[in-house]
């Protein structure tokens, strides 16, 4: 039985190594930047997925309270045990981050377009993402001393997938939100609590991309 379960865990086994390279500089009131970045996962110890990615950026703060970025991201997409699944994709994405509390709090809005054409034309999609995020201290006098942290956070993506799908007969279509919160409380000294709550709403008319789902999480932690 020991080894019955030992195999079955074993399928699950994932392993990733990253290898990355970038560069910044600042021209005039611009920063700019290159990123390379390449990772390689195996699953069950076989060899299962390689990524280049190069990604271009751009960033600038018209207001000493307000950043906004912009970036193109290449990849190549190598999956091993399923060529048909190989793909390049095009994406570009814009964030603007506003800060306030002296710095110490954000708000961030942001959109992401996905253009991914692969081998099997199948699995082609047109993808929307869009995000609000908000980090913030409570300023609230009698918690001061723990010094609590939150973080919300709202994601929605849409992908419309290009060609029919085989198994549902039509054209594969997907939309989720995430809804996201966290908060963060120093216990004493260097310790800390965090507790993570999120919820995924997730709609497809491909059953399996089908589902509701909340994770909770409770970490306590040591700062060095």
């Amino acid at each position: 039985m020991a080894e019955f379960f030992s195999r079955l865990l074993k399928e699950f086994d994932l392993q990733s190594h990253t290898f990355s390279v970038s560069g910044e500089r600042e021209i005039g009131e611009v920063d700019v930047g290159l990123l390379y970045l390449y990772s390689r996962t195996s699953l069950a110890s076989d060899d299962f997925l390689g990524i280049h990615s190069l990604a271009p950026s751009a960033g600038y703060a018209p207001l000493p309270e307000l950043y906004l970025s912009g970036r193109y991201n290449f990849q190549d997409k190598d999956f091993k045990t399923s060529p048909s699944r190989d793909a390049q994709q095009h994406a570009a994405s814009i964030d603007a981050f506003y800060f306030f509390m002296d710095s110490r709090a954000f708000l961030n809005g942001g959109y992401r377009i996905e253009d991914e054409n692969t081998r099997s034309s199948e699995f082609d999609y047109v993808g929307h993402f869009f995000h609000l995020r908000l980090k913030t201290p409570i300023p609230i006098a009698a918690l001061r001393p723990w010094n609590p942290v939150l973080r919300l956070g709202y994601e929605y993506y849409d992908k419309d997938y290009s060609n029919v799908t085989a198994s549902i007969g039509e054209n594969r279509g997907d939309e989720r939100t995430t809804l996201t919160a966290s908060l963060k409380a120093k216990l004493y000294s260097r310790i800390y609590a965090k507790v993570d709550i999120e919820r995924i709403l997730a709609a497809s008319n491909l059953p399996s991309s089908d589902f509701d789902e909340e994770i909770i999480t409770f970490q306590v932690g040591m700062k060095f």
